[in-house]
């Protein structure tokens, strides 16, 4: 198996994701779309997640 989907509640949660390329990307378009506080790490992110930072 290479991918694990799992389903979590993000309501008053703290999210942190690692990376900033387009797999990053697309996890943080998916996670703006919850209630939870986001924080990301990345040491060259793509343009769109720096302009959301």
């Amino acid at each position: 198996m290479q991918h694990f989907p799992i389903f979590l509640a993000t309501a008053g949660r703290r999210i942190v994701l690692s990376g900033g390329g387009e797999a990053a990307l697309a996890k943080l378009r998916l996670l703006l779309k919850t209630p939870a506080r986001i924080t990301v790490f990345a040491a060259e992110p793509a343009p769109e997640i720096a302009a959301w930072a």
